[in-house]
């Protein structure tokens, strides 16, 4: 059907950014900068989104949330077991793929059933994007 032309944002594998993610991610990080260094990886390893950037304690404890589809979520949770020998491997707590998220667990991370936070950093210039 060529022509019809979809209104919807695209991530960088054509996943609807506005729709359900098959899968979250969810890392669980000591210090800020290392949670941009996995972050960093996790985004260059697969097509997945950030959905949510939270921080702790000053910092000193930090989540990331990432989204997409199955596939491509784990692939950036082994990028971000990797990428814990650069950091320390006793700085990355937690990461692990939750597929199809139910939407109360959606609900506990602030997130829409679309994947996006209702605040925090998902304060995009356009956020029909994000369906918020």
């Amino acid at each position: 059907m060529a022509g019809t032309g979809s209104k919807r944002a695209k991530g960088k594998a054509g996943i609807a950014m506005n729709q359900k993610p098959g899968a979250i991610g969810v890392v669980e990080v000591s210090f800020y900068t290392n949670g941009l260094v996995l972050l960093d990886s996790m985004l260059k390893a697969s097509d997945v989104w950030l959905a949510g950037f939270q921080q702790k304690l000053g910092g000193r404890m930090v989540h990331l949330i990432i989204a997409g589809e199955t596939s491509a979520v784990n692939a950036a949770i082994e990028a971000a077991n990797r990428a814990s020998q650069d950091i320390g491997e006793k700085n990355l707590k937690v990461a692990v793929t939750i597929s199809n998220p139910h939407p109360e667990i959606l609900k506990q991370l602030n997130l829409n059933e679309k994947g996006a936070m209702y605040y925090g950093i998902c304060k995009f210039k356009n956020r029909r994007n994000f369906g918020i």
